[in-house]
């Protein structure tokens, strides 16, 4: 009897510690500009889903069939802004490693997973795209779309949530920046 009861109790731990995302609020740094998501959600969103609805050929990556559409997650969405105020402020090169600048939550860390579980909690999977320059939501998917990598990531059948984030800053290099993050629970 004690046996099950430790087996109950390692179970809800689990679900308790990993159900459902993470209630973490990044602490407020001085000096930082007002953190803003930009991205038109729907647009992107729709965009997203209707190639995963239709099957799409990702190069080299081979044809996705059609698949479920994403859900957009809130969670998911701030870990991408996290990651998009970033590379908008940082100074730092475009890439989906840790920029190690004030602006950078993860502080030198080069795996985009930590951040993602930070907001999202326990996942099963996860996944990030990032863009920079593109001038709107179609212009950033249609250059998705055409790299094999972030095709993939857009159309994988074991994603079944979606974040995403879009900053501007006019003093940056690339002045617009992307990020999609993408995750599943089960």
């Amino acid at each position: 009897m004690e046996k099950y009861k430790l087996l109950i109790l390692g179970l809800l731990l689990f679900v308790t510690n990993c159900g459902g995302g993470s209630d973490y609020i990044p602490p407020p740094i001085e000096d930082f500009p007002p953190v803003v998501n930009e991205v038109d959600s729907e647009a992107l969103l729709a965009l997203v889903n209707e190639a995963r609805v239709n099957g799409y050929d990702c190069g080299t990556e081979g044809y996705f069939e059609p698949t479920h559409l994403l859900v957009l997650n809130d969670k998911l969405s701030a870990s991408a802004l996290s990651k998009t105020y970033d590379m908008a402020y940082s100074g730092k090169p475009f890439e989906h490693g840790s920029s190690g600048t004030k602006y950078d939550e993860l502080q030198h860390s080069s795996n985009f997973s930590i951040l993602i579980k930070r907001y999202y909690g326990c996942y099963h999977s996860v996944g990030e795209n990032i863009g920079a320059g593109q001038k709107s939501e179609l212009e950033v998917f249609k250059g998705w779309m055409k790299s094999d990598g972030h095709c993939r990531n857009i159309m994988a059948s074991k994603f079944t949530d979606i974040g995403l984030a879009k900053v501007t800053h006019s003093d940056s290099r690339y002045v617009i920046y992307w990020t999609q993050h993408f995750g599943s629970k089960r």
